[in-house]
């Protein structure tokens, strides 16, 4: 029996993102007879002891700043010693800066190289990693690749998703929806709007509330919910919703419930799901969450989504950034539970193509070409 394929995913944070979710469920859907992943962090966090308990190898590199070549080279060198002795099969870096690092670092290992762009892509760094070495780089949308510049020998390719299956039975999923109602003082016959982003003007929270507005001066009887916080930097943005939500218009009928890690408890609160970003996002993995879990989706017609999404057959589009349009789309999906339940099953069939147990295998087949 062949050993298993020994793979170090490089993770440039320690807090749960995007980035880390994916890495996440590639760690709980591996064939752990045929493969045997770790992590490598480039900054300490939660995830490392969590990971931890969950039965992976983690390790963290000694801090470090780009801008100060003594602590990078010292980071690089360490990182170099750990990969040398795990012997590594594949390296599998997460963005361009995951990729930067691994590459300044394991230079003498001879190992597969490969990369995760999930983007935004940007310049600086994004331009500079995609002509470093590298076997494959991983692209989760047309949308992304197209704005990444990438060395002709290098292969690429694209891969929708992960979005894992709920982990709860119908009965269990009704217990949490009414649990989490309660704690956000919901009734269970209210039409909940849901909204599951960081809290950041690039987001669009304020786009919602204006549309929300306008419906709630209509009569519409609904609630909205926001789930996510806020950075350090986007504190203002944050009081400033909650000071419009506040107005006689929204008062009472909007919530803020914060960050949850808990994805089953987030989706089984609301009715409606809202995507409202104003900068076009690469993928959107929370709109294919919500689609996994049967709620009809409402989106920003930009960005990856475009090429998941199918306006009018498993989710309503509006131009990104069109209050008006995001106001029509509400009132429409509102008007007729028939159609909610029509998109809810178009949407729960076709986000099922990239259900995280078969994308898994799909990156273990490419570990293993």
């Amino acid at each position: 029996m062949t050993r298993p394929l020994k793979i170090c995913y490089v993770s440039p944070n320690a807090h749960l993102g995007g980035a880390e979710r994916i890495i996440e469920i590639l760690l709980k859907h591996h064939d752990r007879e045929r493969f045997e992943p770790s992590v490598v962090f480039l900054k300490q966090g939660p995830l490392v002891k969590k990971w931890q308990e969950l039965g992976f190898q983690t390790w963290v590199t000694p801090p470090f700043r780009l801008r100060n070549p003594l602590s990078l080279k010292s980071a690089c060198n360490a990182f170099g010693n750990y990969a040398q002795a795990q012997a590594f099969d594949v390296i599998h870096s997460h963005l361009s800066y995951g990729h930067l690092i691994s590459t300044l670092s394991l230079r003498k290992i001879n190992a597969k190289r490969m990369w995760f762009q999930h983007g935004p892509v940007g310049r600086g760094l994004d331009s500079i990693a995609g002509f470093l070495p590298a076997e494959t780089v991983f692209f989760n949308s047309e949308f992304t690749a197209r704005q990444q510049s990438i060395s002709r020998s290098i292969q690429t390719r694209i891969v929708y998703g992960p979005v894992e299956r709920p982990r709860l039975s119908g009965e269990e999923r009704l217990q949490i929806r009414a649990a989490q109602r309660k704690a956000l003082d919901l009734r269970e016959t209210d039409i909940v709007l849901l909204h599951v982003a960081r809290i950041d003007p690039w987001k669009g929270q304020d786009l919602v509330l204006e549309a929300f507005s306008k419906l709630r001066r209509r009569s519409i009887d609904a609630k909205l919910v926001f789930f996510g916080d806020a950075s350090i930097g986007s504190r203002d943005y944050f009081e400033a919703l909650k000071t419009r939500a506040m107005k006689p218009d929204l008062h009472g009928h909007v919530r803020f419930a914060g960050f949850e890690s808990d994805i089953e408890k987030i989706y089984s609160v609301g009715d409606v799901f809202i995507h409202s970003a104003l900068t076009p996002e690469p993928l959107g993995l929370t709109v294919l969450e919500a689609q996994m879990r049967s709620l009809p989706v409402i989106v920003a017609d930009a960005g990856g989504l475009r090429e998941v999404v199918t306006d009018q057959k498993d989710g309503l589009m509006y131009p990104s950034g069109n209050v008006d349009g995001l106001v029509n789309a509400i009132s429409k999906m509102l008007d007729s539970a028939d159609l909610r339940r029509t998109l809810a099953s178009a949407g729960l069939e076709s986000v099922s193509r990239f259900e995280a147990s078969t994308w898994t295998k799909l990156m273990e087949d490419a570990y293993r070409a």
